[in-house]
């Protein structure tokens, strides 16, 4: 059922948002453009990241299951700590590279520049929607499966009712339809976590969590903006927006080591690789 909730989102904008935009004073082929733009292009990038976070969100069933049956409580909260924080890690970075660079990258792989517009404000969708699928994994595991499901149908109704009212205003247009997809996987997440800190106790602390992630990446939007800026006079915008990239994470993943921000259990919760880069890195005795 679960399986299914992400569909229906999606036919759900079939149907509303190029009649949206047309009630805006569009054109059928300009309502269509733009429903194209912001599904088949901004929403292809939006769910590469999603990627990585589905994969956490597999391992942690089993994970949390485990430690549910042996009754080690504290266990559960560690897993899924450490799998939060880790998602979070991870899809801070790429929701704010895509909002810096919605415009530069939508060039280079599409060569349309009006594709940055829903991309820009799809982006902070990266996040939330990795979240989400963190806690609902957390949820599955404490054999709450029902939970998620019913929380992203309550996303996808209050999705429904603001592309109804925000992409017929005619100053937002796809840009309502986009904002509307960040709003109902934010509630998607807050409900999750709602129901993880007070049913089972398990919260996030918050200082360590965001605080050096965040500094991290002001400081990658600072450098990459400056790299980006530089390149662009002298090279191509491809080449400029693809090393821009490259440097961005290199000094995000740099800055977040050496403030102590990732920590041999966080890389641990990694299906596969995890181990190994811990191993790496403490070997080169720069994680903590």
């Amino acid at each position: 059922i679960g399986g299914l909730v992400m569909p229906l989102m999606q036919a759900i904008d079939a149907f509303f948002v190029p009649m949206r935009l047309q009630d805006s004073g569009l054109s059928v082929a300009r309502a269509t453009e733009l429903f194209g733009q912001l599904t088949g292009m901004a929403g292809s990038l939006i769910n590469l990241p999603a990627i990585i976070t589905t994969s956490l969100a597999v391992s942690l069933v089993p994970a949390v299951s485990e430690a549910m049956a042996l009754k080690k409580t504290w266990q559960v909260e560690r897993r899924i700590l450490a799998s939060g924080r880790l998602a979070f890690l991870l899809c801070l970075p790429a929701t704010a590279g895509l909002g810096l660079l919605a415009t530069p990258i939508s060039i280079l792989l599409y060569d349309i520049p009006e594709v940055g517009i829903p991309l820009r404000y799809l982006s902070p969708s990266v996040l939330f929607l990795g979240l989400y699928q963190t806690t609902a994994g957390a949820l599955q595991g404490l054999n709450h499966a029902s939970v998620p499901v019913i929380n992203l149908t309550i996303g996808l109704i209050i999705k429904s009712f603001l592309n109804y009212i925000l992409t017929a205003i005619p100053a937002l247009n796809i840009k309502g339809a986009a904002i509307a997809s960040v709003v109902a996987f934010f509630i998607a997440f807050i409900l999750n976590y709602l129901v993880l800190k007070f049913k089972f106790g398990i919260r996030f602390n918050l200082l360590r969590t965001t605080t050096i992630p965040l500094v991290a990446t002001g400081l990658m939007l600072v450098i990459t903006k400056y790299v980006y800026e530089v390149l662009f006079s002298a090279i191509s915008n491809s080449l400029a927006t693809l090393v821009a990239i490259i440097i961005g994470a290199v000094v995000y993943f740099f800055v977040l080591l050496m403030l102590g921000g990732l920590s041999e259990e966080d890389l641990l919760v990694i299906p596969g690789i995890g181990r190994k880069m811990a191993t790496v890195l403490k070997k080169l005795t720069i994680l903590r």
